[in-house]
């Protein structure tokens, strides 16, 4: 391991091993860095600003399992003793400047801003690379792209770095914690993902940012000999609130899947869209979890291939039906239900609309116990091959398997379905249906051991809109 020092008022002087002798621009040393080395940023005189055109690479060694550290540090001690923010600023003298970051390292406390001299567009990569395992990880560090002079577009392209010949990038993995971007450009600045991991964990995109129709846009992930690599995105803890507006959307849907969009924990901005396009293999979801824009704490969505469900407030069962919480700590106020709707294509008996899980902890065994979900739809009450639930609980004393449960749906492979039974009544609903129809859905189990049992509502016909309470009974 060796450990080098970057300082704009260092003497240049190598092997730049302190701060007195430490390298005047950064891409003197991450030109040297191996694995395990360690780089020495100053908060007080950081690197000089690289003005250039084209494309400006910052490349470390592809080795996940001793990643190279940058560290940004108070450089009033050697070694520094206390981490504090360094500024990197590249100024773009031409079109199209974009600033690479390739292979693994673990970066922190780097603020890196990208400005202009002649009013032009900016791009930054966060590229792991395509050695497999290769990651990144950035903490505490701001990218400023929205620096001075800059006009047109401003993208920033994360993980996939495909070759032409291999998708071993499907494993690579990238890691922004406490981390907070600004967005320069127009009506063609977004966030580009995809070909491995990537989690976003704290922090917030900057107010400032100027975007236009997307933030996030699926990057094409098809890998080597045409075959399709999947993308993982994990967004958790993260203020997204200065993007809003009715045009705006969170997700442009590119077709280019699988892609694996979670949403935990986030602020959103208000009036925001969430897909702008359709899902369309199986193979993509995107999951909102406690997510919005205002003061609540309920608001869950998932949208596949199939549809969606969604948590809305102005259809909801009267008595005993779910209650959530909002933000200002009021526990159990808001009674809610989800909105299922079912595209025109997609779902069918044999390949449902599967909605996310409603879980219950169980004590009680040993004994047969009803499970009864309440559910809503307009005009006719729906068939058992139209809607129905599929039940997991611990059925097996010693081990760890569970049984599943599907006796709510049709059996037969031939034949009339049955319609479901009406449930706790039309009026027992506050609803905006015009001919609402209650009904439920009801399973008989026999639970051996303690443990959680999972419902999931699922939907196997077109074009539906079902609203269910998700919250179930046990008698």
């Amino acid at each position: 391991m060796t450990t080098r020092y970057v300082k704009g008022t260092g003497s240049n002087t190598p092997p730049y091993d302190s701060w007195t002798a430490g390298a005047n621009a950064f891409s003197t040393v991450t030109a040297l860095m191996a694995a395990g080395d360690i780089t020495y940023v100053s908060n007080t005189s950081p690197p000089t600003t690289v003005t250039a055109s084209g494309t400006t690479t910052y490349t470390f060694a592809n080795t996940a399992s001793n990643a190279g550290r940058v560290l940004c540090g108070d450089d009033s001690a050697d070694p520094p003793t206390a981490e504090a923010q360094a500024t990197l600023t590249h100024a773009s003298a031409a079109a199209n400047q974009t600033t690479n970051f390739l292979g693994s390292v673990v970066v922190r406390k780097l603020k890196f801003v990208q400005t202009s001299n002649a009013g032009y567009d900016c791009g930054m990569q966060c590229l792991p690379g395509n050695a497999a395992l290769n990651y990144q990880m950035w903490e505490s560090c701001t990218f400023d792209l929205g620096g001075s002079g800059l006009s047109g577009s401003c993208t920033v392209n994360l993980l996939s770095s495909y070759d032409g010949s291999t998708a071993t990038h499907a494993r690579v993995n990238l890691e922004w914690r406490n981390t907070s971007i600004k967005m320069g450009g127009a009506s063609t600045s977004y966030i580009h993902i995809g070909g491995g991991t990537f989690v976003w964990h704290g922090g917030s995109l900057l107010s400032g940012s100027n975007l236009a129709t997307n933030l996030f846009k699926e990057f094409d992930s098809i890998g080597g000999s045409g075959q399709r690599v999947g993308t993982n995105i994990r967004i958790i803890d993260v203020d997204l609130s200065v993007y809003t507006g009715a045009s705006k959307n969170l997700i442009l849907l590119s077709g280019n899947g699988p892609f694996q969009w979670t949403f935990d924990n986030c602020k959103l901005g208000s009036t925001l869209a969430i897909l702008n396009g359709t899902i369309d293999h199986k193979g993509t979801e995107v999951r909102l979890r406690n997510c919005d824009s205002g003061a609540t704490n309920y608001r869950n969505e998932y949208y596949c291939y199939g549809g969606s469900s969604v948590t809305v407030i102005d259809n909801y069962l009267t008595t005993g039906g779910a209650r959530a919480e909002k933000a200002d700590g009021t526990a159990a106020t808001v009674p809610i239900s989800w909105k299922i709707v079912t595209l025109a294509t997609g779902p069918s008996f044999y390949s449902p609309f599967e909605s996310d899980p409603i879980a219950k902890f169980n004590t009680a065994i040993g004994s047969s116990k009803t499970i009864t979900v309440e559910g809503l739809i307009n005009t006719t009450l729906p068939n058992n091959d139209e809607v129905w639930m599929e039940v997991s609980y611990m059925s097996t004393v010693g081990s760890p398997v569970s049984a599943l449960d599907e006796s709510s749906r049709f059996a037969s492979i031939s034949g009339s379905a049955a319609a479901l039974a009406a449930g706790a009544g039309d009026g027992a609903w506050t609803t905006t249906l015009g001919s609402p129809k209650s009904f439920k859905i009801t399973a008989t189990i026999t639970p051996q051991q303690v443990g959680y049992i999972l419902v999931r509502i699922n939907v196997g016909k077109t074009s539906s809109t079902v609203y269910i309470n998700p919250d179930f009974t046990i008698t």
